[in-house]
């Protein structure tokens, strides 16, 4: 019987080598690394053991990078040594890291918010008060009007509301609104307490 193995894709190659990332299963892991040193995609030369962006991902982005410039610039570039499917991975990249942050920062600041809310006179509620308006100052400078249609206020505002302690100092909180109660631009204006001025 002939053994298929399906090639893995260019995401899932990253994740072999990063550090922190969710790595594949085992069994998987050691078909991906198996594949990557035998497979002839198409009849072709083996796949790499290792690329430049697999071995320093610091030299492999100086290195592209110099490269686009002198293309831009109008120089002659060979395309072969432009990693084009990691280029564009890594382009990729850097829009969903900016909306991760973004949303990441939204949800500390309701998250602050609605413990000032339900423990207003706890003797960190000014703390709380002033954290939010750091991240939400934080998200504003961030934001970028694409991410309108991206983020989800509802979901941050259900995380955050989910991440309340059922105490504080022994004392029970106070009812906080089920829904979210300002938009998303609301929330990324200099307000301090949007959630009770919604009210």
């Amino acid at each position: 019987m002939i053994e298929v193995h399906r090639m893995p894709t260019i995401r899932q190659l990253r994740m072999l080598k990063r550090p922190g990332s969710c790595q594949p299963s085992g069994t998987r892991r050691k078909e991906m690394i198996q594949v990557i040193g035998s497979v002839r995609p198409n009849g072709g030369e083996k796949v790499p053991h290792m690329s430049e962006y697999d071995a320093d991902i610091l030299d492999w982005s100086e290195h592209q990078a110099a490269l686009l410039r002198r293309r831009a610039e109008g120089a002659l570039v060979n395309d072969a040594e432009l990693d084009w499917l990691n280029i564009a991975e890594e382009i990729e990249d850097v829009g969903s890291n900016r909306l991760h942050a973004v949303e990441s920062l939204l949800v500390q600041a309701l998250r602050h918010m609605l413990k000032a809310e339900a423990w207003p006179d706890s003797r960190d509620a000014p703390v709380w008060r002033a954290d939010a308006i750091d991240f939400r100052r934080q998200a504003k400078r961030r934001f970028v009007p694409s991410m309108l249609r991206k983020i989800d206020l509802d979901d941050l505002y259900a995380d955050a509301r989910a991440a309340l302690p059922k105490t504080m100092d022994g004392q029970l909180p106070l009812a906080v609104p089920e829904t979210c109660p300002v938009t998303l631009e609301g929330l990324l204006e200099d307000g301090t307490d949007l959630v009770r001025q919604s009210r």
